[in-house]
Formats: C-alpha cells, structure tokens, sequence
C-alpha cells in the first residue's frame, strides 16, 4: 500500500530515544543531534500542542496466550523464524523498518530475550494485524546502549508500530482501538513536532500487566489519556 507519509530520517533519529525515561545528559545530546543535523528547531522542540480531542480508555481483555517454554533454551535461530503466524524473528530484530539490531545481551539469555518476543507478537502483534493488516514493526528488539536505562526494548517486551497509509490523525482512532482491545503493560500514543509520523509504542511483560495509557509528545509524557494532537 502507498503510504503518503513515508518515514523519514527523523523518524529514525527519534526512535532511538526512549519514551520519558532518559537521563538529562542524554536528553541534551539527542536535543543537540536534533538542531546540528537542521532535524528539528528550537521552536520544533519546545512546543506544546493543543489536543484537539481526547479519551481515556481501558483495557478489556484478559485472554493470554502463551508461548513456547521450549524458546527459552534457544541459542540461535534463523531470522525467519516463525515466533507468530505473521511475525518473523528478523521482523521483531533485525529487520524492523527502523531499529536493526540483532539479539544480544548481558542481561537476559538469547532464548528469554526470543520468548518475550514471541509473547508480544501473539499477544500484541497478531492482534494488531488482525485490525489492521497494514500495521509493521519500526522497533522491536535493540540493544540497551541505543535508549536508555529502563528501556523494555532490549528485554525483547516491546514493540513500536506504524500503519502504511495512515495519516496523522487516524493515530488517535487506531490507539483509542488498541487500547480497548489489547492486554498489555503500556500503550503510549507518540507524536513529535519534527516528524512526519506518530508511532505506538506497546509493551508486553506476561506478569503483572500495568496497562498504562498514555500519550506522549517530543518524548515527554504529555498526558495520562490519550490525546489528538494532529
């Protein structure tokens, strides 16, 4: 499908920053990358948009469904490794639209970090393409040193995703969806001031779901809800 709102270089600057978790100093050196590169102006980064309509909204469901405990003495797997019907290992790693970081880590074994990619996409992913069949992955897995300290990325429990062909403002409509129809930890509705397209950020732990709905602007929590804020 053509989608009218391509991702841009921007788009991959800004996906490298995690979501209201980083520290100061790296807050001023991806703000400083941002103005060096002419990405985004003072103005683009110090603005605060009006929401145009908002809604909060609550998760309605409570089926889960389970992945393969076999995974978790996994060492390595071929990229197209099926972890779903429609989702690839490589889809969920390496070969996501933005991100591109094969699996690796210090802090989980590759087969943990493998299963937590498999819970998100048949709890998260698969429902998701089922709603909307033009959904793809920009960030799934990527290593810790490229967000920051808190990051659920590099445990292999989050995903972002954009929709092919949808404008600004269908964001808000999909999210609202989302958001009812998903269990998960957290739903983040994004947008930024110097990019063509918001994202959604979803997060799967398979424990204690917290099921946070927020929206966030410029990588700062704008709201507790979700927000139209294009």
């Amino acid at each position: 499908m053509f989608d009218p709102r391509p991702l841009t270089l921007a788009d991959s600057v800004t996906l490298d920053m995690e979501e209201g978790r980083q520290s100061i100093k790296e807050q001023k050196a991806h703000r400083d990358k941002l103005l060096s590169s002419g990405l985004a102006s003072n103005k683009d980064l110090d603005s605060r948009p009006v929401s145009q309509a908002s809604a909060s909204v609550t998760s309605e469901q409570s089926i889960v469904v389970p992945g393969s405990l076999e995974l978790l003495n996994a060492t390595l797997l071929p990229g197209n490794y099926k972890l779903s019907p429609n989702f690839t290992l490589e889809m969920l790693s390496s070969k996501a639209a933005i991100t591109k970081d094969s699996i690796e880590s210090s802090e989980l074994s590759y087969g943990q970090i493998v299963f937590n990619l498999q819970q998100v996409a048949l709890n998260i992913l698969e429902p998701v393409y089922n709603l909307y069949p033009n959904a793809f992955v920009t960030s799934g897995f990527r290593l810790r040193s490229k967000s920051s300290a808190t990051s659920q990325h590099p445990l292999g429990h989050a995903v972002d995703i954009q929709f092919k062909g949808a404008s600004k403002s269908d964001y808000f409509t999909i999210a609202k969806q989302l958001a009812k129809v998903l269990r998960y930890d957290q739903l983040l509705l994004e947008f930024c001031a110097y990019t063509n397209n918001p994202w959604i950020h979803i997060s799967y732990t398979g424990k204690a779901e917290r099921s946070q709905v927020m929206t966030f602007w410029n990588h700062a929590k704008y709201s507790d809800d979700l927000n139209q804020l294009a």
